[in-house]
């Protein structure tokens, strides 16, 4: 698959759990609502590192995030991983937070 690309790395700090995250540039660029933090649901999050090099991403704590620009390679790679999760999911009765 030719679109797979490596994002550009932004560690965030949420100054009302004092937790930290990780996004990728392409997610914030394409997020449609406003960042939270994912552990307590809080506006107050910063970005405060950006890491546009691969050798930099141990110092994020995060081995990558990528993700393919064309949406139907994109598609074909959920469904070889998450697609396949749900379906056996589904075979041995279904998952409610999938439902």
């Amino acid at each position: 698959m030719s679109s797979y690309v490596l994002d550009n790395l932004e560690k965030y700090h949420c100054f009302t759990c004092d937790k930290e995250f990780i996004l990728s540039e392409y997610q914030r660029e394409n997020a449609t609502e406003e960042i939270i933090c994912p552990y307590c649901h809080s506006k107050n999050v910063e970005d405060y590192v950006f890491m546009d090099d691969e050798d930099g991403l141990n110092d994020l704590g995060c081995m990558g995030i990528s993700h393919y620009t064309d949406p139907k390679e994109e598609f074909e790679c959920w469904a070889r991983t998450w697609g396949v999760i749900e379906e056996m999911r589904k075979k041995k009765g279904g998952n409610k937070a999938l439902k």
